[in-house]
């Protein structure tokens, strides 16, 4: 097996693994140029990936969004570390946000060449959170606001874990207890 042909079998691996990923995966260079985008990036961008290779974020999408983008490149090629970032993107669906990880790519004398990203949808996962904070905060408004009094138990010993203000003046309970 030659040198060449390893490398190619390895570069092939390398574009099976990228294109057949869920989430979008790129590579930029040092210039914040695309190199590589996989479909799931191109799709994002509203594209095909052989319209994106060559561009910045700037050439296809002008506005804060590609600014942003490209700060966090410069942070990561700067920093000369794999850094994570929360980034936002309108799609045609809307405003999705995503986990990005960036990491700064070397040639063989430990130059930066560029950086390797990959992103993962957090928007349904975020959604969640503000849902359940919110269920949170109306229930703990229910509970302290309700005239009638409320008092909850631990089932395994009755032990009074917490009573409304309205449970307190109706049955003398004092919370500080």
């Amino acid at each position: 097996v030659s040198m060449l042909g390893s490398l190619r079998r390895l570069a092939e691996l390398a574009q099976l693994l990228c294109e057949h990923t869920d989430g979008p995966v790129f590579v930029k260079d040092s210039t914040h140029r695309y190199r590589f985008v996989n479909e799931a990036a191109a799709t994002l961008l509203g594209r095909r990936p052989q319209d994106v290779v060559g561009h910045r974020d700037s050439d296809l999408q002008p506005g804060a969004e590609s600014l942003a983008f490209e700060e966090n490149d410069r942070v990561c090629l700067d920093r000369d570390l794999p850094t994570m970032f929360r980034e936002s993107q309108t799609t045609g669906g809307g405003e999705r946000s995503f986990l990005v990880s960036k990491r700064p790519l070397h040639n063989a004398r430990g130059k930066i060449t560029g950086l390797v990203g990959a992103a993962r949808d957090i928007t349904d996962e975020i959604e969640l959170q503000k849902l359940s904070r919110r269920r949170s905060d109306e229930s703990r408004t229910w509970f302290e606001l309700n005239p009638l009094p409320v008092v909850l138990f631990a089932s395994a010993d009755q032990r009074i874990l917490k009573a409304n203000a309205a449970a307190e003046k109706c049955y003398g309970y004092d919370r500080q207890r």
